[in-house]
């Protein structure tokens, strides 16, 4: 679509040169001169209006990415200046490519002021889309387009009919930009559709229109914003749990099982979690070293005595490994990827091997000295378990975490799910702007199962939350509260053991623990927010990150406003008992945790 809007722009910047070009060809003095020129022309044109399409078909991009105050190092209103930056940049150039006028300081103000002004409406386009109705929405759009308008013209040739001019066209402009999203979707894509078809695709378009789940005080509330975030961010199916002082606020779920069934997704299903396993891994880990099995101080060369190992790896300890500061690669080869070992000593043996040809190279990075996210370095984690214990890293999570916490709907790869019932969602790969339902086994190889291979309720992954909200606070249940606060200190920069710790920020005031994981086919996010005694999780059965990762951080926004409590202080102590929690089934439930608005 931005391309679209970028070649039809291009088209009218073109109109007028060819009119001059006619009109200077209409008595040529030699053919040969004649054709020198217009082809001189031609490249001229050709070139700036190739630049302005890429222009407008990037700019969106890189302010989305610019603007995303969703991630670990959040900067807040720096973001945003550098988006404004970028956009009072690239409005002059774009402006001067398409509109030949004599720059003056007046004429380079003006587009620099729309540029910074549009990148920011622009970036901000959701977080407004949240606070307006849809009619102010269309409404502030037209009108911020009719300002620009007037400040370009103002600039360029303040005549009446020139200010009326741009004044409209700029607003229709700035209407067809608010709204592009929603243009892509009714236009579609024809030329796709047919190969999109024969490999089973199904469109992104949030066709299902079932009604929303909800439960809780302010489940209603919920339900409406996950239905609302659901169908704006394209995705099959999106649920959340909210739980402050360790009762549940607002239980909510939209969307469907599998895409295209009908099959609505219930408040008890069971979601992948992805690299929230590493936060698990760790927790289990812990468990192992206040009961004297391991030590944090544990190295690889020290657990790994049989093994022949290179001379770096050899002192590197175990919470190098959980702080991503062991200097691990990233992933496992392609070929170990692509292994299927069935769970138990088959599943054990192969993950010690795969560690076994890592560990005897050398690392990529120095040790201790560089945070590099690393799927292997939890493998090699869980492996060191398995060998100091004796037992698999699954039955070792069973035993350590899922069993003292009473999880009972946590279990390891993706939910199952058979074709006839669909008793649980399936995860979906987005390509393009179609869908693609996974057949209910697709998931990394058990073999890195510590690095991201869990599912679980959201009621179970809300549970898991607060008893880590308790451990900060002192008052947990698994683990002593000096263990706690091991694993919630990073190391190096905001990674602590299996949780990232973000600072207080405009848009959440607090320090705010988390962790989100995607094995390309579902999302999910846990946070717990100690001075508001507040849990939160959000999961979909999409694979499409970006979009689900928007969805989940404005919940957890939205959620952290709407729940303020009084007498809030840093460090509150005040939640329940653990055997007080209310985790019941929301009121008219069946099994499956249903219910409708």
């Amino acid at each position: 679509m931005w391309a679209l809007l970028g070649a039809v722009l291009g088209l009218f910047s073109i109109m007028p040169a060819h009119a001059a070009e006619e009109k200077h060809t209409t008595n040529p003095p030699i053919d040969k001169v004649v054709k020198t020129v217009n082809a001189e022309q031609d490249e001229e044109l050709y070139r700036p209006t190739l630049f302005a399409v890429f222009l407008i078909s990037v700019s969106h991009y890189v302010i989305r990415r610019l603007t995303d105050r969703r991630r670990a190092r959040d900067v807040g209103k720096m973001r945003q200046m550098m988006c404004a930056l970028f956009g009072a940049v690239v409005g002059p150039i774009f402006i001067f490519i398409f509109v030949p006028v004599t720059p003056t300081l007046g004429r380079v103000a003006a587009p620099a002021v729309i540029g910074a002004a549009s990148a920011l409406m622009i970036g901000n386009s959701e977080a407004l889309a949240l606070r307006l109705s849809r009619t102010m929405l269309q409404i502030m759009w037209a009108l911020f387009g009719a300002v620009c308008g007037v400040v370009w013209a103002s600039s360029v040739k303040p005549t009446l009919e020139y200010l009326v001019t741009c004044t409209v066209i700029f607003a229709v402009i700035a209407l067809v930009v608010g709204n592009c999203e929603a243009l892509a979707l009714r236009l579609g894509s024809v030329l796709s559709s047919i190969p999109a078809r024969c490999l089973g695709l199904r469109r992104a378009h949030p066709d299902y229109d079932g009604a929303a789940l909800g439960d809780g005080p302010s489940g209603d509330w919920l339900a409406g914003m996950v239905s609302e975030l659901r169908k704006r961010n394209k995705l099959v199916g999106l649920a959340a749990r909210v739980m402050v002082d360790g009762h549940v606020m607002a239980s909510a779920a939209d969307g469907e099982r599998k895409r295209g069934s009908g099959v609505p997704i219930g408040l008890g299903d069971r979601w992948h979690l992805g690299s929230i396993t590493k936060s698990i891994t760790a927790t289990m880990i812990a468990r192992l070293v206040e009961s004297g099995q391991m030590q944090w101080s544990d190295s690889i060369g020290g657990r790994f005595t049989d093994a022949s190992i290179h001379e770096d790896w050899k002192p590197v300890t175990l919470r190098q490994l959980l702080t991503h500061s062991a200097g691990a690669p990233g992933n496992f080869s392609l070929r170990v990827r692509l292994i299927r070992p069935s769970l138990g000593p088959e599943c054990t043996k192969e993950r010690r091997q795969a560690v076994m040809s890592v560990i005897a190279r050398k690392p990529v990075h120095r040790p201790g000295k560089k945070y590099a996210y690393s799927n292997v370095g939890y493998t090699i984690a869980g492996a060191m378990a398995e060998t100091a214990t004796g037992a698999s890293w699954e039955d070792l999570v069973k035993r350590e975490v899922f069993e003292p916490l009473e999880l009972t709907g946590a279990g390891f790869g993706p939910p199952k799910s058979p074709p006839q019932t669909l008793d649980q969602p399936r995860g979906h790969l987005g390509i393009l702007d179609w869908k693609m339902s996974a057949r209910g086994e697709e998931d990394n190889t058990p073999i890195m199962g510590p690095a991201g291979t869990v599912h679980m309720t959201l009621s179970d992954l809300c549970t898991y939350a607060v008893e880590h909200l308790r451990g900060e606070l002192g008052t947990g249940k698994l683990l002593a509260p000096e263990t706690y606060k091991r694993l919630h200190t990073p190391e190096l920069g905001d990674y602590a053991c299996g949780w990232v710790v973000k600072q207080p920020t405009s848009e959440l005031p607090y320090t705010v623990y988390w962790h989100n994981g995607s094995n390309t086919m579902w999302y999910a996010l846990v946070v717990f927010i100690p001075d508001k005694n507040m849990a939160v999780a959000v999961t979909a059965n999409d694979g499409d990150i970006g979009r689900a990762e928007s969805a989940a951080w404005a919940v957890v926004e939205a959620s952290a406003k709407r729940f303020n409590i009084e007498g809030d202080s840093p460090r509150r102590k005040s939640l329940p008992p653990r055997d007080e929690v209310d985790e019941r089934l929301p009121t008219g439930c069946n099994k499956e945790g249903r219910i409708a608005l």
